[in-house]
């Protein structure tokens, strides 16, 4: 009976990690709005445009994130309602991810879906916040940075075609499966 027990609780925390839904809303708001410890970061790491802000509500709670370009690459640097980092995603190419990562991470879609689409790859630090300057600033990769792969794709299986967020961790397993929920229109569209 413990067996089972035990069984049970395993296949149940293996079913919630990969099939989430995920579903936000997200609205632009004033620098004056957010907290002075995410300006701060932002000062340290610098940006070549125009920063925008944008607080996020989701099923994991509220955040506020920065969109901007550094580098030529699109950034988002997301906040905790205290300023606290959470993670900076990295728009990137598939061509941008290590060939060994990007076969492990195709082998894991073509286990899921019959076909899918990447609709954006971003790739993911979290850490320390000097940590995360110097691995954008100066490509310097420290063991205390956590990489990770974001990619949205639109993917086709038995039960219909959906957009995903797939999270994988840097060696290209796959860490969490999200399907995307839009929030349905307040009005009638014609």
């Amino acid at each position: 009976m413990k067996c089972l027990l035990s069984f049970s609780i395993i296949i149940f925390c293996a079913t919630s990690i990969f099939s989430q839904s995920k579903f936000e809303r997200e609205y632009k708001v004033q620098e004056s709005d957010v907290p002075q410890r995410a300006l701060q970061f932002l000062d340290q790491l610098g940006t070549e445009q125009k920063v925008k802000w944008y607080a996020e509500e989701s099923q994991d709670g509220k955040s506020f994130e920065a969109k901007t370009i550094k580098k030529s690459k699109l950034f988002s640097i997301e906040f905790d309602t205290l300023g606290a980092l959470q993670d900076v995603e990295i728009e990137i190419e598939e061509s941008e991810i290590p060939k060994m990562v990007f076969t492990n991470l195709c082998k894991h879609l073509d286990s899921i879906f019959l076909d899918y689409k990447f609709r954006k790859i971003q790739l993911q630090y979290s850490g320390p916040d000097q940590v995360i300057i110097d691995a954008i600033q100066r490509e310097t990769i420290s063991s205390t940075l956590t990489t990770k792969y974001e990619i949205i794709t639109k993917g086709r299986n038995e039960s219909g075609t959906q957009l995903y967020e797939i999270t994988f961790d840097k060696n290209g397993e796959m860490i969490k499966k999200a399907v995307i929920v839009f929030k349905s229109s307040d009005h009638l569209e014609y």
